[in-house]
């Protein structure tokens, strides 16, 4: 099983097809199946294989990679060989959803991803509200939780970052706090607990592990790593990069908390 970056090739015309796969040998077959049954996702792609015929076309990887570099990689592929312009490839971004069940997912919930934009855009003007001076921890947030409802919890998480950043800001700052029974759905009120850190030692050592003075900075950390998980939230975060919508660099590293 070889997780990275491939391509393939059209050997009469040398155009190319770039691709990434956490097991490159199973969607090579999975390209094969589609291909020859008229399926393919990339329309360049498949009227170049109906024309020339399975015998044209080869594969070969082109670098190996950990999973979550794949996508990053990929585009640097995509960029470097031109396979949107000069290829196959059925988008210029390694991110973008191209088959039509991806497409119609992200059409039926097309206002849910403009208010989610919208949300983060509101979110990104918080930041200087948020002191820094003020001790908060939080270990997750569950947006990306699994199951058909994932860009309505999308949703639902940064209406609660709002609430959220808006208590935190108005908190008294002699204490050190930490947020619990975070718990929103798509018909359920978006609730959390917000409390000063008690005297019980694994709620101590618990919160020390997690806190943060930049708080602001530790909540949008999470809200992106937990929806980067799923290709719909990584469509998401690249909607907004498109947009020219980014949050500021961050002032804490997650990894180190």
């Amino acid at each position: 099983m070889t997780c990275g970056i491939y391509k393939i090739v059209n050997n009469k015309t040398n155009k190319i097809y770039v691709g990434s796969s956490k097991n490159i040998e199973v969607r090579i077959q999975g390209h094969l199946s589609n291909l020859k049954n008229k399926k393919h996702h990339s329309v360049k792609l498949q009227n170049s294989y109906n024309k020339h015929g399975p015998k044209c076309f080869t594969y070969e990887v082109l670098e190996e990679c950990e999973i979550e570099d794949l996508f990053a990689r990929e585009q640097v592929w995509i960029d470097s060989l031109d396979s949107y312009h000069s290829g196959y490839n059925a988008s210029e971004s390694s991110i973008y959803p191209t088959n039509k069940h991806s497409l119609r997912i992200l059409d039926k919930n097309s206002k849910h991803i403009e208010n989610i934009i919208y949300n983060l855009v509101e979110i990104q003007d918080m930041r200087d509200s948020i002191p820094t001076d003020i001790v908060v921890s939080c270990e997750s947030l569950g947006a990306a939780a699994s199951g058909k409802l994932k860009f309505i919890r999308y949703l639902r998480a940064t209406e609660m970052l709002k609430n959220l950043l808006e208590d935190i800001a108005i908190l008294p700052k002699d204490c050190e706090y930490t947020i619990t029974k975070l718990s929103y759905g798509a018909n359920s009120i978006r609730k959390y607990e917000l409390k000063p850190v008690g005297p019980k030692y694994w709620l101590i050592n618990k919160h020390n592990l997690l806190k943060s003075d930049y708080f602001y900075d530790q909540l949008i950390q999470i809200y992106i790593n937990e929806i980067s998980y799923d290709k719909y939230g990584r469509w998401i975060l690249e909607e907004m990069s498109r947009r020219g919508i980014g949050f500021d660099p961050f002032r804490v590293d997650l990894k180190t908390q």
